[in-house]
């Protein structure tokens, strides 16, 4: 029998990060380095995260970890926590050791005030979450991961192999229809400027207290927030806003860049527009996607909560539906509302770490 020792204060950020980017083989969406972990659970904006680890001798072979949030759900503010950076070591599944350091992260935020613990896992760790942790999706909540090709040839080189030998020809004759829909979608006119900046201003602050009223459960994006998660934080981010012609911010959308497999994503962290405005809405999506080009990015990836009015643009664009993200959260507290009641969500992905 293997003996397993637990700890929730382990501070040896740099082992931990090398034991999570063990597992990132196929994708890198945020960094993984030890900064990641400081900045997200040392200096995190909402209160002090925590980091769950089991260890079996000397050897890190499970991990979890809890990100404070805050969520306005109904109204209220809510303190959130996000349990993510669920991994354990292949020769020690089935110990039951993803699930004590689950069951340790809910304690830990339950002691700490957060009323709220949701999360966003993997197929693998999908159903010990659902079937033995109390931990269901939330069924009203579905978030389409959805991508829009930019050079085609690669993408359809690693999603359809069989493919390979035609990948070239056919990638360019899908990459004139992209270009061309793009530049029928951009020749509308408004009155509004898109442009990109380097910081956070306290209009986007002021933005989303105009719009969270539209949603049941919301995410809070406040100033100091947004400076946390995107500018101070270890990834980098690129953030666009539209503004009419007396300045006013009408929305915003912030991308960053990674990888899927072997190909350069333009991953479409958030986005915030006032008034269901389309045309506001296409205007940053084309921005982005430009950029994205200039950068020769293969594709470009956001998530979208399903049926949202946000979905047409995203359509119109060539964006295509690529997968399900599933949504959980403990039954308990918050949870039972977000479970039962049938509210109106907003979710992008970088309401995940």
């Amino acid at each position: 029998m293997k003996s397993i020792h637990y700890s929730k204060s382990y501070k040896d950020y740099d082992h931990i990060a090398g034991f999570k980017k063990s597992f990132m083989t196929d994708s890198e969406r945020t960094d993984c380095s030890a900064r990641s972990f400081s900045w997200k659970i040392d200096n995190n904006p909402h209160t002090e995260g925590a980091v769950f680890t089991a260890h079996c001798d000397n050897a890190l072979v499970g991990l979890a970890a809890v990100t404070p949030k805050t969520v306005m759900i109904k109204g209220q503010r809510v303190l959130a926590g996000e349990i993510g950076d669920t991994f354990t070591d292949k020769q020690y599944r089935r110990l039951g050791i993803f699930g004590s350091l689950v069951n340790m992260a809910k304690e830990e935020c339950q002691e700490k005030g957060i009323e709220f613990i949701y999360g966003t896992p993997n197929d693998n760790s999908l159903p010990g979450y659902e079937k033995k942790l109390n931990f269901p999706v939330i069924r009203n909540l579905k978030v389409d991961y959805i991508v829009c090709p930019i050079r085609s040839a690669l993408v359809l080189a690693e999603k359809l192999p069989f493919l390979k030998s035609i990948a070239n020809p056919l990638g360019f004759a899908c990459d004139l229809l992209f270009r061309l829909l793009h530049s029928v979608k951009g020749r509308k006119r408004t009155g509004y400027v898109t442009r990109k900046i380097d910081y956070i201003p306290e209009e986007l602050e002021h933005l989303f207290q105009r719009i969270s009223s539209d949603y049941d459960f919301i995410l809070e994006r406040s100033a100091k927030y947004l400076r946390w998660r995107f500018i101070a934080g270890p990834d980098v981010h690129y953030i666009f806003v539209s503004e009419d012609r007396s300045g006013k911010i009408a929305g915003y959308c912030i991308l960053a860049l990674g990888t899927w497999k072997n190909i350069s994503v333009g991953y479409l962290m958030d986005y915030l527009i006032e008034g269901r405005d389309q045309e506001v809405f296409r205007g940053l999506l084309l921005e982005a996607i430009h950029y994205c080009k200039k950068n020769a990015v293969g594709m470009i990836a956001a998530w979208n909560a399903r049926g949202s009015w946000h979905s047409n643009v995203f359509r119109n664009l060539g964006f295509l539906h690529f997968r399900d993200v599933p949504v959980i959260c403990y039954d308990g507290g918050w949870g039972k509302t977000v479970l039962e009641e049938n509210l109106k969500f907003y979710f992008t992905m970088s309401d995940a770490l």
